[in-house]
């Protein structure tokens, strides 16, 4: 009677306000027993489906939305906690759902999901949403809710929002009472502890069709310019038509200059870079890779950065959306000692080139270019590259003379214009080791069923290698040229494949792994590596004192 009043004088804020109150207990009342609303005719479902009728128009004339909560109208909500993808375009959807408890049918003009990420530093919010407006009946209803923003990683669900009018109905999934989800207590904790403690644990990765994004440092490092970092943008199958790349650093000290960024290829140009922190760019091609590189300062001495990367891109109309992290350490792999013996006629440079951070490299090449003034004359790297260990590090000698010069100019004049610089072709073996695992598992998987998994599979295979080889284990990889995998069980590729299908989790585990094997044969050359070791003091060797050769049984 008293909403009935409300909504006569006309005050529908606190019409439904109250009516939402008294369809909850009436709701509750349906739920409970028919016995005990058959004697009163305002509490038949008839008038109740007017009633929610009414509610619902006059919340269409309310300037804000008024929220109620969701489970007290709808019962039995569920989410499936595993994804699917589009065949035709980026994004992901999930399975959605709940029972309406009300007497009559609902119509959502918006169905709303949020998932929140539990690892990592920095939280990231994805809304999923329906397409078009749902008509909810009495009863178990379910839906498709869709998002066109990808970040891979481990979500939790933890909103519901159903927009019917004016009248948001929320269920917010981490409250302590809603035993249907558990929260999370602390980021600390490993996704196996998540998993026991949060069964509804939804995982994101794209698929392989779908843009990529990747960050790295850049390749290319001259220690008299900045420092950059590399944005690597893989797109599959879309026609984008521009795209803004936004940059955020999350480290104290970092500045990023995206005024400076350059890209390698012309595939996608950079078209504007007016705005700071963000990058816009024109058309870019489906099936096409390019790399943009960004300088960067550090006011403070960092060994490690932190970068949050968001790729906003629009193809046929709609806007998608891909966010990535990523830890960088920006320690320089190899160090370089030099000692100058000065001479009659020339100027004698040795060059001691060693690993920083115990990690073996291999060197393809090196060289330093002449000038107008000054040659350079240096024994040239032949073969294969050189492999270069903490213990072992490559010495080399350079000879640099003044052009035309004699024993009694050889030191007259200026050099002020002739810069020297020793440029170094160089591949971390640790990176070889990612290259290597991460091509010989996605030739596999092209020719499997399991194509679609690719870019799940491959990154944390990649992931889990890294973090389990030892120097010891990379100096053995540099010398054989050989990865020995681990089991299956030790890699933990059930906490990988937690966030598939029970059907899909049993196909995988029950696919044939190779037998154990190190993968040397007999029959295989034998690199040898040999170093010529002299006291400098006494002893002037130029040329290569480092090298190796390969020889088979019996010619070693």
């Amino acid at each position: 009677m008293y909403a009935q009043c409300l909504g006569h004088l006309d005050r529908k804020q606190d019409f439904c306000r109250v009516g939402l109150q008294f369809l909850a207990k009436t709701t509750s009342l349906h739920g409970l027993s028919n016995k005990c609303v058959e004697n009163d005719a305002h509490l038949s479902t008839a008038n109740l489906r007017h009633y929610l009728q009414d509610v619902i128009g006059a919340s269409n004339h309310l300037e804000q939305s008024v929220a109620a909560p969701l489970n007290k109208y709808f019962g039995q909500v569920f989410l499936d906690p595993y994804i699917s993808h589009f065949a035709d375009r980026d994004g992901f959807r999930m399975l959605l759902k709940l029972q309406n408890i009300m007497p009559a049918a609902v119509e959502a003009q918006a169905i709303r999901v949020k998932i929140t990420s539990v690892d990592g530093d920095q939280p990231c919010d994805i809304w999923l949403t329906t397409e078009v407006p749902e008509l909810l009946q009495p009863g178990a209803n379910q839906t498709m809710v869709h998002s066109v923003t990808m970040s891979p990683g481990w979500y939790r669900s933890e909103r519901i929002e159903v927009h019917s009018a004016n009248i948001c109905f929320v269920f917010d999934a981490v409250t302590p009472t809603n035993s249907a989800f558990h929260s999370i207590t602390t980021e600390s904790e490993s996704i196996h502890r998540v998993q026991e403690a949060n069964s509804k644990l939804i995982m994101l990765w794209p698929d392989e069709e779908a843009l990529n994004l990747r960050l790295s440092l850049c390749r290319s490092i001259h220690l008299g310019k900045p420092r950059s970092i590399e944005v690597i943008i893989t797109n599959g199958r879309n026609e984008i038509t521009h795209a803004r790349l936004g940059l955020r650093a999350c480290s104290a000290g970092l500045r990023l200059h995206t005024a400076d960024a350059e890209t390698d290829t012309g595939n996608c140009v950079i078209v504007d870079r007016s705005q700071s922190g963000n990058l816009y760019f024109g058309e870019f091609n489906a099936q096409s890779r390019t790399s943009v590189q960004i300088p960067y300062g550090l006011e403070s001495g960092l060994t490690n950065i932190k970068v949050r990367a968001e790729l906003a891109y629009v193809v046929g109309g709609m806007e998608y959306l891909y966010i990535c992290s990523g830890e960088l350490n920006i320690q320089l792999p190899l160090s370089v000692n030099v000692q100058d013996s000065f001479h009659e006629r020339a100027l004698f440079s040795n060059f001691n080139i060693g690993t920083a951070n115990s990690i073996p490299a291999r060197i393809s090449d090196y060289r330093i270019q002449d000038t107008e003034t000054l040659q350079v004359i240096m024994s040239p790297l032949t073969g294969e590259p050189l492999n270069i260990f903490a213990r072992n590090p490559l010495s080399l000698v350079a000879k640099i003379q003044r052009r035309g010069s004699g024993p009694q100019d050889a030191y007259a004049g200026t050099f002020s214009d002739s810069v020297l610089l020793l440029q170094i072709r160089y591949t971390c073996l640790d990176q070889e080791v990612s290259t290597a695992v991460e091509d010989a598992l996605s030739t596999s998987l092209r020719e499997s069923k399991f194509d679609d998994l690719s870019r799940l599979l491959v990154a944390a295979l990649s992931k889990a290698v890294r973090s389990k080889l030892s120097v010891q284990d990379f100096e053995t990889i540099g010398l054989l040229r050989c990865i020995q995998l681990d089991r299956y069980k030790l890699y933990d590729w059930e906490s990988v494949i937690a966030g598939l299908h029970s059907g899909r989790q049993s196909e995988l585990r029950s696919r044939y792994w190779a037998n154990e094997s190190n993968g040397v044969s007999a029959h295989d050359p034998l690199d040898i590596t040999y170093e010529i070791q002299v006291n400098p003091e006494v002893w002037l060797v130029g040329g290569q004192r480092k090298a190796h050769i390969k020889a088979k049984v019996p010619h070693v």
